[in-house]
């Protein structure tokens, strides 16, 4: 048949209802359908009216919509957990959602089917590109949502005095066994008066304190994006100043 002889009869439907449309040329756009959609296709050749062909059927997901915010709601040393947002206009039911990450040294992925996953057996200290898709019938998938996150450093260890006098504290500390380039330490001093300093290095000297005075040193493992690790903690007492 010559295609200027007839023409088609598109007739699409799915669980929320059915729509046709009549095509005249051998292509056509269906449109204003519902994300992550299911349809039933059904097309019929046409002639003088309501003559019609057997039908050629065929089932298609539209793509769905690309999943709302995602939030870290929490990390360690070696997970992150993620509340996965919503996609507009489709039930969370009708979708899984793909997770994939990745770091330098390599990468992953997890299939979810609730809102909320905990991504594991990570590296401490690292950064993760996390990519999460909506997904309908396997492989059809939305515009991906990107988020970075740090797993916590691991702590130091061993903290421990290696000098004092009336108005100073030297401090050194062992590294985390998986020390990263880009590290660094933060110090916290809690008393009169209190200070908070950063170092690359493994010891510092905690200056300008009052003498006989006790304080206590909080000592943190910092990623290079400054996410800190669980604290070890030392207390120290500076030497007393006697009058002549």
């Amino acid at each position: 048949m010559n295609v200027t002889q007839y023409n088609f009869s598109i007739i699409y439907s799915s669980s929320n209802g059915n729509g046709s449309v009549i095509e005249r040329t051998n292509s056509t756009t269906i449109t204003d359908l519902e994300a992550g959609t299911n349809y039933t296709i059904s097309v019929t050749t046409i002639v003088s009216g309501d003559v019609k062909s057997e039908a050629v059927v065929i089932n298609q997901f539209t793509i769905p919509s690309k999943p709302g915010a995602i939030t870290v709601t929490s990390f360690t040393n070696s997970s992150i957990s993620l509340s996965l947002g919503k996609p507009t206009g489709m039930n969370v039911t009708q979708c899984n959602f793909s997770i994939i990450y990745s770091s330098s040294n390599g990468n992953g992925s997890v299939i979810e089917r609730t809102n909320s996953t905990t991504i594991t057996d990570l590296e401490a200290g690292t950064n993760y590109t996390i990519s999460v898709t909506t997904i309908v019938s396997g492989d059809v998938k939305s515009e991906a949502v990107v988020i970075n996150q740090f797993t916590k450093p691991n702590p130091v260890t061993n903290v421990r005095v290696l000098n004092q006098n009336t108005t100073s504290v030297t401090l050194s500390w062992d590294r985390p066994i998986d020390h990263k380039l880009g590290y660094s330490y933060r110090v916290e001093t809690r008393g009169d008066p209190p200070s908070d300093h950063i170092v690359v290095e493994d010891t510092i000297t905690v200056a300008q304190l009052n003498p006989g005075t006790r304080y206590a040193f909080s000592v943190f493992t910092l990623a290079p994006d400054r996410t800190p690790a669980d604290s070890v903690n030392v207390s120290h007492t500076t030497a007393c100043q006697f009058s002549q």
